[in-house]
């Protein structure tokens, strides 16, 4: 039955993640990014008077992210930056910006790790902070630039980032200490948020469908201020028999359980074995979703209310899942060729 596995899960969910910021100018982010070494970066053009404000020189600015390297790397890895001439980068593996000429230097950022890293200018100083703690400061005057904001640029002779980047945003102002402590205590889920899979792929079609390769930018997603949210609410199980007489030689099977391929041992011929199976499973809504069953048997909250949509993780798409079920063949149907049938609802 693993055929239903990922047609099951076609209710989507999307998630993301807005740090609590000051002012962000439009398409200042945030940006949730996962890129690969030695591909290509993505980039935003701020318009109007917001973005003359912030390439302007000394005007101040506020460069934010989480960020999870999938390895060291050497040479200048930018992250996020205000066009060419203003860049939070990593320079081999320590936390750096890059201004004009100017250079402000902190520490190494582990690997395969989520650290929360900020620079603020007032214009003319630039103060770095790692995790809400500040690190390393000095004198840097902010370069002109353009009106850009590049995530992950790629820069000819240097390697290119390979990770992923949360909450990458572009501040028209130079935010205290408090708010960027306030930012970095502010931890996401992270499972939940929904990424833009930068030059992964190619784009299927020009338009129609391009949401299933490139999000919606995180910043553009619904937002809210009051309780948007529901808990999960398990609902009871109907309790039916295994084999139900539908007509004449004709049964429906019930009792299907339902489990995440990733959690169970095994493959279609041991899972059909009798006994128990290893791994978690829950009682399936058949005819159903899996993500039906899920919200049913109480794992997540009904993505129809509010904006519970952002509380199921996009991860659930990208799996298998085996639905198995153990029944008695009845006595007037022993011996007889089965033609088994999938009913949809």
């Amino acid at each position: 039955m693993k055929a239903l596995a990922k047609g099951a899960a076609l209710l989507l969910a999307t998630a993301a993640w807005t740090p609590a910021l000051a002012e962000v100018p439009v398409n200042g982010g945030p940006y949730n990014v996962s890129v690969l070494p030695g591909g290509i970066g993505a980039e935003r053009t701020i318009g109007g008077a917001a973005g003359t404000t912030l390439a302007a020189e000394g005007a101040p600015y506020t460069l934010s992210a989480w960020v999870k390297p999938d390895a060291r790397q050497a040479g200048v890895v930018p992250l996020i930056g205000v066009g060419p001439a203003r860049e939070l980068v990593l320079a081999d593996g320590r936390l750096m910006l890059v201004d004009g000429a100017m250079r402000v230097a902190g520490p190494a950022i582990a690997p395969a790790r989520w650290t929360h890293v900020a620079a603020v200018s007032d214009g003319s100083r630039v103060t770095l902070y790692v995790d809400g703690r500040r690190v390393a400061s000095g004198a840097a005057r902010a370069a002109a630039t353009t009106p850009v904001v590049n995530i992950a640029r790629a820069t000819p002779g240097q390697p290119h980032f390979g990770g992923t980047l949360v909450g990458a945003t572009v501040d028209a102002a130079a935010l205290d200490a408090r708010a960027v402590a306030q930012a970095a205590r502010t931890r996401p889920d992270f499972a939940n948020v929904q990424l833009w899979q930068v030059g992964a792929g190619w784009p299927f079609q020009k338009q129609a469908n391009i949401g299933l390769t490139q999000q919606q930018d995180a910043w553009t997603l619904p937002q809210t201020k009051g309780d948007a949210y529901t808990a999960p609410v398990a609902k009871p199980v109907v309790a039916k028999p295994a084999t139900e007489a539908l007509a004449p030689g004709r049964w429906q099977i019930n009792g299907w359980q339902l489990a995440a391929a990733p959690e169970v041992a095994g493959d279609g011929a041991a899972l059909s074995r009798p006994g128990r199976a290893g791994g978690t499973w829950r009682a399936a809504t058949v005819p159903g979703t899996v993500l039906q069953t899920l919200v049913d048997r109480g794992v997540y909250p009904d993505p129809y209310y509010g904006l519970n949509n952002l509380k199921i993780p996009e991860s659930l798409a990208r799996q298998d899942y085996w639905y198995r079920t153990t029944f008695t063949v009845p006595a007037a149907g022993r011996g007889q060729e089965a033609d088994a049938r999938l009913r949809r609802g």
